[in-house]
This record gives C-alpha cells, sequence and structure tokens, in this order.
C-alpha cells in the first residue's frame, strides 16, 4: 500500500490517515506531495486520484480518497483500530464523524502548523468550537471511568477517534490554547505518543514554507 499525503506540518488530514495505518501494523510506503505549489501539487495527484486531495491510499488498483474512508478501509482488514464493544464503537464512530464534517472556525481560524508556537485571537465562534471539542473529550473520560475502560486514549485503546482529533491536539498546542485539566491529560497522552512525535520530527525538518498558515503572532 501506499499513502499519499500532504507535508507533515501543515496536513492535518494526512496525519488522521498515516495514524491510523501506523497503529494497525500494515506495511505502507509514504508518497509525500508539496501543497506550498499548489499548481504542481494538483499536477502530482490527478495522476493518481481524479478526486485530487491527499491523504489518498493505493492498495493495487484501489485507490481510497478521505481520510475517514481510509480509516474504514483499514479497518476491514484490522478491526482493533476500532472499539471492540458494538456500542462503545458506535460512539467513537459518532465523534469521528462529527470531528470530520464539522469545527470549521477551529480549522480556519488555527491552521495546522506544528513547528511554530503562535499566538492568536480568538474569535466566539472558535472558542465555541473549543468548548465543543472538550465536551466531547470528556464524555468520552467520563464513559471509560463509568464502564472501568484502561488506557489514556478516548476509548482506552487508540482508535480512529483519537486519529480524527490528534490533529486538533496539535493545533491547540501551537495556539497555546487552554483547556481542562483532564483535556490536558488526553493531549499530553497524544503528544508524547512515539508515532505523533515522529510525524513531528519530520514536520520541523520540512523545507517548505506555507505563510498563509503563519496566523497571529510568535509567542
Amino acid at each position: 500500500m501506499q499513502l499519499l499525503m500532504g507535508n507533515k506540518n501543515y496536513s492535518s488530514w494526512s496525519l488522521r490517515a498515516w495514524l491510523v495505518l501506523q497503529k494497525s501494523g500494515l506495511s505502507f510506503s509514504e508518497v509525500l506531495l508539496d501543497l506550498s505549489d499548489f499548481a504542481a501539487f494538483k499536477q502530482q495527484i490527478l495522476a493518481y486520484s481524479a478526486m485530487g486531495t491527499v491523504p489518498c491510499l493505493i492498495d493495487d488498483e484501489l485507490c481510497i480518497g478521505d481520510s475517514l474512508a481510509i480509516a474504514e478501509y483499514i479497518a476491514e482488514i484490522k478491526p482493533s483500530v476500532w472499539p471492540q464493544d458494538k456500542k462503545i464503537r458506535a460512539l467513537a464512530r459518532s465523534v469521528s464523524a462529527e470531528m470530520h464534517s464539522g469545527f470549521h472556525h477551529i480549522r480556519k481560524t488555527m491552521p495546522m502548523n506544528i513547528r511554530q508556537q503562535r499566538q492568536i485571537e480568538l474569535t466566539t465562534q472558535c472558542q465555541i468550537q473549543i468548548d465543543r471539542v472538550q465536551s466531547i473529550w470528556q464524555s468520552c473520560f467520563d464513559l471509560k471511568a463509568k464502564k472501568n475502560i484502561q488506557g489514556g486514549w478516548l476509548f482506552g485503546d487508540f482508535s480512529v477517534a483519537d486519529a480524527m482529533f490528534s490533529p486538533i491536539v496539535l493545533r491547540f498546542n501551537t495556539y497555546g490554547i487552554k483547556v481542562s485539566p483532564c483535556c490536558a491529560l488526553y493531549m499530553k497522552k497524544v503528544m508524547q505518543d512515539e508515532d505523533v512525535q515522529r510525524w513531528c520530527e519530520a514536520a520541523k525538518i520540512e523545507p517548505s514554507y506555507m505563510p498563509q498558515a503563519d496566523v497571529g503572532v510568535l509567542r
């Protein structure tokens, strides 16, 4: 399998698909495409996929676009990337879908920019969505406590839900977003994960630069 990805410093959707693949244990190779030259990027990605976006998973003759679709394909091979319990798995899918389709103000206000520490003025709409993220995380923590589920990820063991929210953790880290103590512990879990750290280290040495991601001021 090949995973076509954008720049690791900027491409949050690529990180999501990459994390699911990493945690699945499946063998795959990375094909990095530079988003900073949009015309060249489009020409390159369209040679693989008519969708024209990353991430894109190539498995023999099969071409799968969209991070959540990729995650579901991986789950067909490695079901362990979702929780085993049917009801908990449904909740994990629900919060993953909400992340996938929503939080537009966070995406617009706080572009992923791993190698910098920046400060911005949050809009009311963005703060509402930050609060919603924390509410989702807290509901996962409460469920784990109720069900006596061990493990520091959202549903105990790593799942697709954690892959979906990991770029949000990285955004919160970049912009110094204040969160509750429980959410801070979850962020620490994500930031200390060896695969996330590997991704971040690669992001920090990438040569490509996208000035539109430099919002706010350095802190």
